[in-house]
């Protein structure tokens, strides 16, 4: 079977979508599918190949939509595509092809919170609606993406919750030893806008600096670019940890690469996830693999499919207040059983990853062929 997956900057440094569609790609492959992804006008072919996203810079040839009949179904993975290069695919596509739709928590209502999102309304009635009605099916990444979607999209075409694959890297050991840490390192990374908790988190990481328990002094590592709009936002969060005790320290260090997230996690005690809403969130599972506690809110969907653990803390809700008392619980966890509980840590995401991947397997496979 041969998918054409239609998906914006298929390419590194641009978030979770077009990871998943690669980590899709992999595994499916094992089924007999071959993946092709057209990327603004341009063709990958054969992405389950792939090891990493392409560079931004690397060359890719011309895709041409009249081709779009020789696949066996498409998908539409992303809202708010460019409609000069989905628009000719959609007219190209043959009435009995499948054509399968994931809005990848884009028709979320927190995308339409802001002032300045407005401007995606007449663009949703005039392009994502069609695509809705046009769907044979609609594949959402969890419940929590399916009850966050605005009113408007849904009942449109037939919804399938389906979670996304994942493939964890291999983990970097640390050097063991027996003496206490002389420092507990917890780190965030996200593109860096209101949406992903910030602000809240370094508020709640004060809450934690002043803790009378704090008995080994804390670090907080903040990776990932700013999204255009947010820098102000950005400022406040900078206005709090400024004034932060000498006990507790905060660096900002940038975008994180692909190639050196193993060093990042290996280097992380506790993973922060204080995002307001996320459909999926493919780093808490990066990070569990990787022997990381982890932190989250309340509202992300891969929870859904985690069982319990010590070393997964959900937070009540993002209010700082909630999300200190998790810091605190997981600092206390590092200092007492840090190498012995990273190493449980990844056997626990293991067996976790290999129950999502089967259950997605299936679900896929009953999709593509029904």
């Amino acid at each position: 079977m041969r998918i054409l997956c239609v998906v914006q900057h298929f390419r590194q440094g641009w978030g979770g979508a077009p990871e998943s569609i690669r980590l899709l790609a992999r595994i499916l492959a094992a089924r007999g599918v071959s993946v092709d992804v057209c990327d603004l006008g341009k063709l990958r072919r054969g992405v389950e190949t792939l090891d990493l996203l392409p560079e931004p810079d690397e060359p890719a040839e011309h895709f041409n939509p009249v081709t779009t009949g020789d696949y066996d179904a498409v998908l539409i993975a992303g809202p708010w595509q460019n409609p000069k290069y989905v628009k000719p695919v959609l007219k190209a596509r043959r009435q009995d092809q499948p054509l399968v739709y994931l809005p990848r928590g884009g028709l979320g209502r927190i995308e339409f919170s802001r002032l300045r999102d407005i401007k995606k309304w007449p663009y949703f009635f005039l392009i994502e609606r069609g695509i809705l009605h046009a769907s044979t099916g609609v594949v959402l990444s969890s419940r929590c993406e399916q009850r966050n979607q605005i009113a408007a999209a849904r009942g449109l075409s037939r919804e399938v919750v389906i979670p996304d694959f994942f493939i964890a890297p291999a983990a970097l050991a640390r050097t063991p030893s027996e003496a206490p840490p002389a420092e507990v390192r917890f780190s965030f990374m996200a593109e860096i806008s209101p949406r992903k908790g910030l602000l809240p988190l370094v508020q709640a990481f004060r809450l934690l600096a002043d803790s009378p328990e704090l008995t080994v002094p804390v670090r907080l590592v903040i990776g990932g670019s700013i999204r255009k709009g947010s820098e102000a936002y950005v400022e406040q969060a900078r206005s709090v940890f400024a004034e932060m005790p000498a006990k507790a320290s905060v660096e900002i260090i940038g975008p994180v690469r692909h190639g050196d997230r193993p060093v990042f996690y290996r280097d992380t005690d506790v993973f922060l996830v204080p995002s307001l809403f996320e459909s999926y969130g493919l780093t808490v599972l990066e990070a569990l693999a990787a022997g990381c506690a982890t932190i989250t809110g309340p509202e992300l969907g891969v929870l859904e499919f985690l069982p319990s653990h010590d070393r997964l803390s959900v937070a009540e809700s993002v209010r700082p207040e909630d999300i200190a008392v998790q810091l605190l619980r997981q600092y206390k966890l590092a200092l007492v059983r840090g190498g012995v509980s990273r190493e449980e840590t990844v056997a626990y995401a293991a067996g976790a990853i290999d129950a999502i991947n089967a259950q997605a397997l299936d679900s896929w496979t009953a999709l593509l062929n029904g």
